[in-house]
């Protein structure tokens, strides 16, 4: 057996080398998390969407006040969640274009 000294300096990646590598996946990691939220906010708007139209021509065709105004109602709530996620959204794209 040799007692042979090994100088492995040469073989390893310069630390800068190895930051850049770990930033990139982490970037990388973070723009998939952000680009998955924004699709999820997409796939929570498509059904509000249908049903705020829904709830719109049906009130707007609706003979009873008070069915009216109950679908009137809520329709004004799905429009408020609609503003909320568009908001969601849009935060998520400036967090995006930051990264």
């Amino acid at each position: 057996m040799t007692d042979k000294i090994v100088d492995a300096t040469e073989q390893l990646p310069e630390p800068d080398a190895l930051w850049r590598r770990f930033e990139q996946e982490f970037h990388v990691k973070e723009c998939n998390a952000l680009k998955a939220q924004r699709d999820a906010i997409k796939d929570m708007r498509r059904p509000l969407i249908a049903i705020h139209f829904h709830l719109s021509k049906s009130a707007a065709q609706a003979d009873c006040e008070k069915d009216t105004r109950a679908e009137m109602d809520a329709s004004e709530e799905i429009q408020a969640a609609l503003v909320l996620l568009d908001c969601a959204d849009d935060k998520l794209r400036c967090a995006m274009d930051m990264l």
